[in-house]
């Protein structure tokens, strides 16, 4: 869809939809699905206003998100694997900065959710705004049906409600 949820000031919502079918294309109910959204790299630079409101002027080239492994660890050198750390500031950037909610019924995250009678769950990331335009990731969705596992993905940077990028006298986010 192309809704973004505003949660507070400094948080927003992205909802996504999943649907999990057989292969005759028959929706399949009570599937767990495995959710995941990974960085894949980000900008350094600075918001501007432009004719369509305010956009990024970016770094050249774009950096890698430097936790090669995704495991969350500021690994050393090992061998011929060189540190992940690449511009020697210490921490792991951009960093794991966005959450994957997805909704049980007691209400806690688990990274699964399961697909209702249609075949279809919604599922939810949640970034802080200063994220938007600035994260490039990638969203990977994987279940089993019969067997067989599939995956489905999609890569976009975070994406920022209009209302926040198209006044020249607000600042925005970021």
């Amino acid at each position: 869809g192309n809704t973004i949820l505003s949660i507070d000031a400094q948080t927003y919502q992205k909802d996504w939809v999943v649907y999990v079918t057989d292969s005759n294309g028959v929706a399949v109910s009570n599937v767990g699905v495995t959710i995941k959204v990974l960085p894949l790299q980000y900008r350094k630079g600075a918001l501007t206003f432009g004719s369509t409101g305010w956009d990024t002027t970016s770094s050249n080239p774009l950096c890698a998100n430097e936790d090669a492994n995704y495991n969350g660890v500021l690994d050393p050198a090992n061998g011929s694997v060189p540190a992940e750390d690449s511009n020697g500031d210490g921490i792991l950037e951009p960093g794991n900065v966005i959450s994957v909610t997805t909704s049980s019924t007691s209400g806690a995250s688990s990274g699964i959710v399961t697909t209702g009678s249609t075949g279809r769950a919604t599922i939810s990331l949640v970034y802080a705004k200063s994220y938007t335009r600035w994260v490039q990731v990638k969203l990977v969705a994987s279940a089993v049906v019969t067997g067989t596992e599939s995956a489905t993905q999609a890569i976009f940077w975070t994406p920022g409600s209009g209302a926040d990028y198209g006044n020249v006298a607000v600042a925005p986010p970021g």
